[in-house]
């Protein structure tokens, strides 16, 4: 884990839910390319000796997508690589991939992929695509796919903040979590997941769990305490 990268790739990954010009604009240091395709918003950003990928992850209070909520509602599992994986992220990363592929062959390198929430579903599926990001980042991220496509995110590091409530889905019934886990605490610290699946299969029952749940989703928590501690 480089807490430096993660911070960073925190940061893109907020800044991907806001429109081109505002982007660039926090920016102004960067290449920018923006991508929108059907359903599908990512930016390729070139900055400071690095480019990355950023998905932007499920628009739910600001722009509402309605695409976006049924891409996380469709479940089946289809094939993808070397297992099976969520049809509707799937789909959603289908419909930018030429686009991803263009950058894993002629981006300049290091090259990095990441997302919060549905986002890093969709950078974890892309970094499956050959060559191969040089590594991806993902923020509260849910489940992507099986066991066999869990076991073969080998560049994949999976950020899990609090109690986010995000990475509980969907439920483990054919899904697994992979990649290297780390816990984000409360004081901004990093532990590696040791911890982390009794966190995550633990249902917030009360209300007051339930609330703790989804504020710990936020991206801007993800952000603020990633750049605190890496400062």
């Amino acid at each position: 884990m480089d807490r430096e990268l993660a911070a960073t790739l925190a940061g893109y990954s907020a800044l991907a839910y806001l429109p081109p010009d505002a982007l660039r604009a926090a920016l102004p240091d960067a290449e920018v390319e923006f991508f929108d395709r059907d359903a599908t918003q990512a930016y390729a950003i070139r900055r400071a000796g690095h480019t990355a990928l950023a998905f932007r992850g499920t628009q739910v209070f600001a722009g509402f997508s309605l695409a976006d909520v049924l891409s996380n509602l469709w479940v089946r599992r289809q094939a993808w690589g070397p297992g099976k994986v969520h049809a509707g992220y799937l789909e959603a990363l289908l419909d930018v991939v030429e686009e991803v592929k263009v950058l894993l062959y002629r981006a300049p390198r290091p090259l990095y992929f990441t997302g919060h929430s549905m986002g890093g579903a969709l950078a974890t599926l892309a970094a499956t695509l050959p060559p191969g990001p040089d590594a991806a980042y993902s923020f509260g991220a849910p489940r992507v796919g099986d066991a066999a496509f869990a076991r073969a995110l080998d560049r994949v590091v999976r950020v899990v903040n609090g109690d986010d409530i995000a990475p509980r889905y969907p439920l483990p019934l054919g899904y697994r979590h992979g990649g290297a886990a780390w816990h984000l605490e409360d004081d901004g610290r990093l532990v590696p997941g040791a911890d982390l699946w009794r966190r995550i299969v633990q249902l917030p029952l009360t209300p007051a769990r339930f609330a703790r749940a989804v504020l710990d989703h936020r991206v801007e928590e993800y952000r603020r305490k990633l750049a605190t501690r890496a400062a």
